[in-house]
């Protein structure tokens, strides 16, 4: 990219010579040094590009060789500059764009803020201005490192920020606090409860008294280990107690549908329209009108990259799809396997440990309905609060 701004900026020449002397030119190139780039070689004529400094040196070395060359094009800032050298107004609009350009390029004009979840986007971009970060502030001015750390003081929860200017953009990375989990009063007497309704496999008993044993069935909040525990006296202390106690518990997924089903298809009929974005402000060039009739709508934006310099202005392109719905119908085999598969695809997703699975299929009078049951070791082993 680099090499192709320096190669217009110094100007180049497009042109042809007869194949027919292909060897004969191309090592006369070589013993002299010029560089030439991009040949082909089309229906017996040969095609090149030459740097215009070099051209006169090439133009007189093939002539002494019998080899003409014809000049197919001039390209390049002192080509342009000669033919528009007594158009004044071209010259001068140019020198405007890009010195408006220049001086636009040396002010923040969008703001992106990542990483946040929980935390108020609003209360960030607030803090980020009292900072000195907000658009149209002059980049110069701004101490990134500086106005990270004041905004991560300014709102609780930030564990981290990086601040981060990219062109006219300036990039704020956030990484929220996570937040301590409570930690348990081991000191305070309390009993263990079942925290629901379950039958038990197995159980680990660090501190307490158990109260139920494996294959016993217990309710919600019914106690398994007890608080009390005999001392050596014969008298009953009381403790915290500590367990883990693992029971079989059952769920079920459960999906239904029907044979006739309304599904939206593309009838690849498509509109476009063009929006020209202008440092964030929006203006049609066409005014293609969307129907009331189903669309499907899809965004793309192209921002002007000017030398590595992005600038919030470019082609809005919004491609709008029309839509139809259609009825289709699927047969009993088609629905119990789309039903099958969500339902067990769900049960992958819980990642529990599964004991035992049942289906249950039942064909009605529109559609099929699907019941996986299915069972699952969980600790049910849960402190009694006061």
């Amino acid at each position: 990219m680099i090499l192709k701004i320096i190669r217009w900026l110094f100007g180049y020449i497009i042109f042809k010579t007869d194949a027919k002397n292909s060897r004969l030119f191309l090592n006369l190139i070589s013993k002299s040094k010029i560089k030439i780039w991009e040949i082909n070689k089309i229906n017996e004529i040969l095609y090149a590009k030459v740097n215009s400094s070099e051209y006169n040196h090439l133009f007189f070395l093939t002539r002494q060789n019998n080899i003409k060359l014809h000049v197919i094009q001039k390209i390049g800032l002192p080509f342009f500059y000669l033919k528009n050298k007594n158009r004044k107004g071209v010259i001068l609009g140019i020198i405007l764009f890009f010195l408006i350009i220049k001086i636009l390029s040396l002010f923040i004009w969008k703001i992106n803020i990542t990483g946040i979840k929980n935390l108020d986007k609003n209360k960030i971009l607030e803090a980020s201005k009292l900072n000195g970060i907000f658009k149209g502030q002059f980049k110069k001015s701004i101490d990134a490192q500086i106005a990270g750390q004041n905004i991560m003081n300014k709102i609780p929860g930030i564990a981290w920020i990086s601040v981060n200017l990219e062109g006219c953009v300036a990039n704020i990375s956030i990484k929220e606090q996570i937040d301590k989990p409570e930690v348990e009063n081991n000191s305070e007497p309390q009993n263990i409860i079942a925290a629901c309704d379950a039958q038990i496999f197995r159980m680990e008993t660090f501190s307490g008294t158990p109260v139920v044993s494996a294959g016993d069935t217990v309710l919600k909040n019914q106690i398994l280990v007890s608080k009390f525990i005999e001392g050596k006296d014969g008298n009953m202390n009381e403790t915290c107690a500590k367990a883990n106690v693992w029971a079989k518990v059952q769920d079920e997924i459960f999906f239904s549908e029907k044979f006739e089903k309304i599904i939206t298809l593309r009838t690849g009929i498509s509109k476009k329209i063009f929006k020209f974005n202008f440092w964030g402000k929006n203006f049609n060039i066409n005014f293609w009108q969307k129907s009331d009739e189903n669309w499907e709508k899809e965004t793309r934006e192209n921002n002007v990259n000017f030398f590595g310099i992005k600038i919030p202005t470019g082609i809005i392109t919004e491609e709008f799809f029309e839509t139809k719905k259609i009825k289709i119908i699927k047969t009993k085999q088609e629905l119990i396997e789309e039903t099958k598969t969500k339902a067990y695809d769900i049960l992958k997703e819980k990642n529990l440990d599964i004991t035992k699975c049942t289906e249950q299929i039942s064909e009605t009078k529109n559609g099929v309905n699907f019941k996986l049951k299915f069972e699952y070791l969980k600790n049910i082993a849960v402190p009694e609060r006061k």
